[in-house]
């Protein structure tokens, strides 16, 4: 991905990250927004509705929580964070395999770090400890090649608008217990004890697929 910033109401800059001192560490560096395929997927977000430019919130915090994240997102609107690389594997695959389908699953949310809260759609960057659930979260994704796990959120909205564009073909997407429902057999995905984990578990994430 690639994280772009409002410059002015109509102009927008690329922002790059380069290696600095070992001292300080990395830092972000503004440059000329001049490549078209970045570009071409600027325009693709832009032109969504305002209600469709954010990956999904997460339901079960706090009213408090919300309204804080909400807060901080409204801080750090202008920072976008958008999945060029995906645009640019939309475009090569259909050169490529045009008859092609789709079926990808991925996380339509990331609780927690702060680095969440640096833009639209900033990523989770966190550090797994010894403990099964402990982690150590970054607050900036500006930390050292190895250091972290960066996860992003995908914006499926966005991912649809950006599958059209560079085919002409439409998709579709589902949360994954709706995707589940649908397409699966209760007896596929339940176990003994009645548990049904792609059903009751995965509450952030979706499916995405092309349509016939």
């Amino acid at each position: 991905g690639d994280v772009y910033k409002r410059q002015t109401q109509s102009t927008w800059v690329l922002v790059e990250f380069n290696p600095a001192d070992p001292n300080t560490g990395l830092k972000e560096v503004r440059a000329p927004l001049e490549d078209a395929l970045i570009k071409e997927v600027l325009d693709t977000y832009l032109r969504l509705p305002e209600t469709e430019r954010q990956s999904e919130s997460d339901d079960a915090d706090s009213i408090v929580k919300r309204l804080y994240k909400r807060w901080k997102k409204l801080d750090n609107e202008q920072n976008i964070f958008l999945p060029t690389a995906c645009y640019q594997m939309f475009k090569n695959i259909h050169s490529l395999f045009p008859q092609h389908h789709y079926v990808i699953a991925d996380f339509d949310f990331l609780r927690g770090a702060t680095s969440a809260l640096a833009g639209v759609n900033a990523p989770v960057v966190s550090f797994k400890l010894a403990g099964s659930a402990e982690k150590h979260d970054y607050d900036s994704y500006l930390v050292p090649r190895g250091a972290a796990d960066i996860f992003f959120p995908t914006n499926f909205y966005l991912l649809r608008a950006l599958y059209k564009r560079a085919t002409r073909r439409s998709s579709s997407f589902l949360k994954t217990a709706d995707f589940v429902e649908q397409n699966t057999r209760t007896k596929w995905t339940e176990t003994k004890s009645g548990y049904n984990p792609l059903r009751e578990d995965f509450a952030n994430t979706s499916v995405f697929f092309t349509v016939p």
